[in-house]
């Protein structure tokens, strides 16, 4: 039996109610106690908690326990790349061309100038969502509205991918450790390899 005061120890309880069975808390109530508790926190701490109570969640229901689940898109606080100065055109080239820096990064700042997303979006992108032809993908935060790519994103792409099928289109370098828990949705099905997080990026 798993109870509401088990997501959470730090207030979740004073908004859903002590001793409720989760069986019991909507999506609605988790992503609203969500917002209440970090919605103004830093992107960092957001996304940190964000993926906990994600992965907690969705580790209840793979062990067959009635739960919740975050909704699919819950309010995100301010992005804090939104305050930072943006790379002229000829900045992205020089980082592009520079033979130290990884496939993996190169395509993700290349995309981020081509589509003026913003990281935290296009970390959240997964392979089976590209539109590769019509060079755009849907963004979850923003209603799956599309954002589009140039040339240069276009050119990246493909070697980034591989033969990778489905799952994160940005991934870490190694596998997560057997104390890491992480939910279904952010593994590579083909490599093992877990979603890259803000953190990280």
């Amino acid at each position: 039996m798993k109870v509401a005061e088990q997501i959470d120890g730090r207030g979740a309880v004073d908004r859903i109610g002590p001793g409720r069975l989760l069986s019991t808390v909507s999506d609605a109530e988790v992503g609203a106690a969500l917002e209440s508790l970090w919605g103004q926190a830093a992107s960092s701490t957001w996304n940190a908690r964000l993926a906990a109570v994600h992965t907690w969640l969705s580790w209840c229901r793979e062990r067959g326990w009635d739960a919740p689940a975050v909704p699919a898109v819950p309010r995100r606080p301010a992005l804090s790349d939104c305050r930072k100065r943006v790379r002229s055109r000829r900045a992205i080239d020089r980082l592009i061309a520079d033979r130290n820096v990884h496939l993996r990064e190169k395509t993700l700042w290349r995309m981020l100038y081509e589509t003026c997303a913003h990281t935290e979006e296009l970390l959240q992108v997964n392979i089976e969502d590209l539109d590769l032809r019509g060079r755009r993908c849907p963004i979850v935060s923003r209603g799956a509205e599309f954002v589009y790519w140039d040339v240069g994103t276009a050119r990246l792409l493909p070697p980034l991918i591989r033969n990778r099928t489905r799952g994160p289109l940005f991934v870490t370098h190694r596998r997560s450790g057997p104390g890491k828990g992480r939910s279904h949705d952010d593994l590579c099905p083909d490599t093992g390899l877990a979603r890259l997080s803000y953190d990280q990026a």
